[in-house]
């Protein structure tokens, strides 16, 4: 049986020390679980890849974050 999947991709950049763009795409993440009006329509929100850049000597971190729709 063929099933289809729609989900949304969101991409983005965060920048801080060490750790500290990881644990804000966490929390942006928490963020989205946790607001009822963005995640009703969806079944799972998921990162994907974070990638570690240097930007103008300072670091950035770029992620992609994949929400899966609810089946209809």
């Amino acid at each position: 049986e063929n099933t289809i999947s729609r989900y949304l991709i969101l991409s983005g950049a965060a920048s801080g020390i060490g750790e500290e763009g990881t644990a804000l795409i966490g929390r942006f993440i928490k963020s989205l679980k946790e607001s009822a009006e963005f995640y009703s329509d969806f079944s799972d929100i998921e990162l994907g890849t974070i990638k570690r850049e240097k930007m103008d000597d300072q670091e950035i971190m770029t992620f992609k974050i994949t929400c899966f729709f609810k089946a209809r």
